[in-house]
C-alpha cells in the first residue's frame, strides 16, 4: 500500500557569506494515511525547513517528495497546484498567520474563492462548515482577527488549512504562542478534526510533552540529519539516541523533587555552515567515540522494534 508521503533523501541548503549552510540533510521518512508523525529538535535543526519542502513552498536541493504515489519534485506547474491542495498547513504564530484587515469569513473563504473557484452562497456555507469544525459559531465570519483570542485565532486558522479539504495537515508548533491551558483544547481539537476527517498530521514542535500526547510515531533531528525513529512510547521509555535522551531529560515536570534530575544538554548547536566530518552530536556527546568524528553515522534499526537509530554506541550498548 503507497504511503501518503513519502519523502527520500531530502536536502537542502541557503546561501552564506562563507558558502551554503545545510538546514536539511538527507532526510527520507514516510507518513500513512490517517497517522501523525511527530518531529521534534531543537531550533535551527530544519524542521519548518523541512516542512517548507514537503508543502512545495521551497523547492529541495536533492531528495523526493511524493503525494499519494506522484512525484512533487517532478510534477509540472498544473499537476503541482492540485498536490499542494492536498496538504494544509498550520502556522506557529496566529497572530502573525491572519490578515487583520480581512474578517474571519473571509480568511476562511480565501482558499475557495482564490483555488476552487467557489462563489456566492457555495462559498458562505462552505465558510460556515469549517467554522463549525473547528467549533466556532457562524458569527465568528463578521469578526475581526483582533476581536479574537489567540485561541480562536488558531482555530481560524485551522479552519482556512481544512478548508480545501486536504489529507495532511502539517501543524508547525501550533500550540507554542498559546497559553496552556488553551493548549489542551487545541490539541484534543486537532484530535477530533483527524478523527472526523481522516487526516494526516505531521506534527512539529519541541514540546515532547506534545509529541507524547499527540503522535504514534516520533521522527527526532539533530543539525538537519534525523538521528532517531520509531514509536513514541518505546523512544520514550528507552531511548537510543545519547541526544534524545537529553531531550527528555531537559523537559520540566510537575514534581519538585524532579528540579534536582532535570538535564539541560550542554554546550551549543555547531555551526551550520561549517563542515562536519562525522556525527554532528559528538562535540556535546558524553558517549562519543572515535570513530564518531570520522563519518556520519547511518541510520540503523535499533535494538527495540520498529526504531532506527544514527549512533554508533547506542543507550543499552555497550561501548566498543
Amino acid at each position: 500500500m503507497t504511503a501518503l508521503l513519502e519523502v527520500d533523501g531530502l536536502a537542502k541548503s541557503y546561501p552564506g557569506r562563507r558558502g551554503p549552510v545545510p538546514a536539511v540533510r538527507g532526510v527520507s521518512f514516510s507518513i500513512e494515511a490517517g497517522e501523525t508523525l511527530g518531529l521534534v529538535g531543537e531550533s535551527g535543526c530544519g524542521k519548518s525547513t523541512l516542512a517548507a519542502c514537503v508543502q512545495g513552498l521551497v523547492a529541495p536541493d536533492a531528495g523526493a517528495i511524493r503525494i499519494g504515489g506522484v512525484s512533487l519534485t517532478e510534477a509540472g506547474r498544473a499537476e503541482r497546484r492540485q498536490l499542494r491542495r492536498r496538504i494544509g498547513l498550520v502556522h506557529q504564530n496566529p497572530y502573525a498567520a491572519l490578515d487583520p484587515k480581512m474578517r474571519v469569513g473571509a480568511i476562511v473563504a480565501e482558499p475557495l474563492v482564490a483555488v476552487l473557484g467557489l462563489r456566492g452562497a457555495v462559498v458562505q456555507s462552505g465558510v460556515e462548515a469549517c467554522l463549525a469544525d473547528v467549533d466556532l459559531e457562524p458569527d465568528f465570519a463578521a469578526r475581526y482577527p483582533h476581536q479574537l483570542s489567540g485561541g480562536q485565532r488558531q482555530r481560524v486558522a485551522i479552519a482556512r488549512a481544512i478548508a480545501l479539504d486536504p489529507d495532511l495537515l502539517i501543524l508547525d508548533e501550533p500550540t507554542a504562542a498559546l497559553d496552556v491551558s488553551v493548549q489542551a483544547r487545541i490539541l484534543n481539537l486537532l484530535k477530533a478534526i483527524q478523527a472526523r476527517r481522516g487526516l494526516s498530521y505531521l506534527f512539529i514542535t519541541h514540546n515532547l510533552a506534545v509529541v507524547e500526547y499527540m503522535t504514534r510515531r516520533v521522527l527526532v533531528m539533530y543539525l538537519g540529519r534525523v538521528v532517531e525513529e520509531g514509536p513514541a512510547a518505546r523512544i520514550f521509555a528507552g531511548p537510543a539516541h545519547p541526544y534524545t535522551q537529553s531531550l527528555l531529560a531537559a523537559v520540566p515536570r510537575p514534581d519538585p523533587a524532579w528540579r534536582d534530575r532535570l538535564m539541560p544538554l550542554p554546550g551549543e548547536l555547531p555551526d551550520p555552515a561549517a563542515p562536519i566530518a562525522g556525527c554532528a552530536f559528538a562535540a556535546r556527546c558524553p558517549r562519543r567515540l572515535e570513530a564518531c568524528t570520522a563519518a556520519p553515522p547511518p541510520l540503523v534499526p535499533g535494538a527495540a522494534p520498529d526504531t532506527l537509530v544514527a549512533c554508533l554506541n547506542p543507550l543499552g550498548a555497550r561501548a566498543p
